[in-house]
């Protein structure tokens, strides 16, 4: 990794909590914060070296449940990983967007898989591809809409499980509005103009009875959390959030007009084509321990010991955090599969909200083969799940 610089002030997940110590704002101003105070950021190998011959766009889609080999437990045992270092990617350092990750090498389940070290960098969405291509980063977590649209630009990266496939639709408003037809002809706001989540927000307003066309959508920067002030604020009424926005909202004297906890495949863990064939064993090992993290996170029970886990590992928990904790278990799937219907409707939806420029079959860049063989060799066959 050496003689590589680092790009976007890419840092490691301990740099970032060190120099920013971050508290749940919006990841852009933290980015800012991390690059200006404190302890310069090592230079994390982030920078994308020459890219990666592309797959033409047309290309014939791969397989969703190709024949990995070795197929079995017993060949797998003697095919360690190819690669013992493994360098992961992710633009959003809440906890809950890591814990799988961190507690796979907690326990020493990696390890066990051949992998020895794991290497987490806080990194840019929209430098999550380059790297990738590059080379820099090896595996890396991204939004399921993202990595449609690079297989739509000619670029194979690959969808090898599921993270999160549940998503939280909220709808929260300002004191004084009782119900939708409160809303009309007043200002509202889903983030930015034509994004996913000004949609998902007039699609609350449709559920509600309402007419979203009634109202005023205006784009407001700065994420969710920008938005709950300007609601508190009184510089628009009603807005989409996120469930640890509800205290800030009551506080406010508002209320939440919509809740509902939709099936949505919204986000995965991904690596690129190149890399992918080079290290099927890597990938399978990384998918059995991140399997076995999921079993371990999603037991309800184990909640104070992960809290305590994660707080050794620098992560904070605010009262909020830990209020919510149910709430993120809930949308982190159990088992990295999807349901295939609704990873139709988010690509359909990403077309209508213009993320993707057109509609693409999800078997052209979804690999849900290395996670099968890993439930199969951890003899967990009843989670086998065959895509057609």
């Amino acid at each position: 990794m050496s003689g590589k610089r680092s790009i976007h002030r890419a840092i490691t997940r301990r740099e970032f909590l060190r120099g920013s110590m971050y508290t749940g704002v919006g990841f852009g101003t933290i980015w800012l914060l991390g690059g200006c105070g404190g302890a310069a950021p090592a230079a994390a190998p982030t920078e994308a070296p020459a890219a990666a011959t592309p797959v033409p766009a047309t290309a014939t889609p791969v397989p969703a449940t190709a024949t990995l080999a070795p197929a079995t437990a017993e060949a797998a045992a003697a095919a360690p990983a190819e690669t013992a270092s493994l360098i992961h990617g992710t633009y959003n350092p809440n906890w809950a967007n890591l814990v799988i990750n961190e507690l796979a090498d907690h326990f020493g389940w990696l390890k066990e898989e051949g992998i020895n070290s794991q290497e987490i960098i806080i990194v840019e969405q929209t430098q999550i591809f380059p790297a990738l291509i590059g080379g820099s980063l090896l595996t890396a977590q991204q939004d399921t809409d993202a990595v449609a649209a690079a297989n739509l630009q000619g670029e194979p990266i690959r969808f090898i499980a599921g993270y999160r496939d549940k998503e939280a639709w909220i709808f929260g408003v300002a004191k004084g509005i009782e119900t939708v037809e409160d809303l009309v002809g007043k200002q509202v706001s889903g983030g930015a103009a034509g994004s996913r989540n000004e949609y998902l927000g007039k699609e609350m307003i449709r559920r509600l009875g309402g007419d979203p066309d009634a109202m005023e959508w205006v784009p407001v920067g700065g994420g969710s959390d920008a938005r709950v002030e300007a609601v508190n604020a009184g510089v628009i009424v009603g807005t989409v959030m996120q469930p640890r926005h509800k205290p800030l909202i009551a506080n406010g004297g508002g209320k939440i007009l919509f809740e509902e906890l939709a099936e949505v495949p919204q986000d995965c863990y991904c690596v690129h084509e190149n890399w992918l064939s080079n290290n099927e064993r890597t990938v399978v090992g990384f998918l059995k321990a991140t399997i076995r993290a999921r079993e371990f996170f999603k037991d309800a029970n184990n909640k104070e010991e992960i809290i305590k886990i994660m707080e050794g590992r620098g992560y904070e928990f605010s009262d909020i955090f830990r209020e919510l904790y149910e709430a993120d278990l809930n949308v982190i799937s159990a088992t990295g599969h999807f349901n295939i219907e609704a990873m139709e409707t988010l690509i359909a939806d990403a077309v209508r909200t213009g993320n993707i420029e057109k509609e693409i079959d999800w078997r052209e860049f979804v690999r849900m083969d290395y996670l099968n063989q890993a439930y199969k060799e951890l003899g967990m066959d009843d989670k086998v799940v065959e895509y057609s």
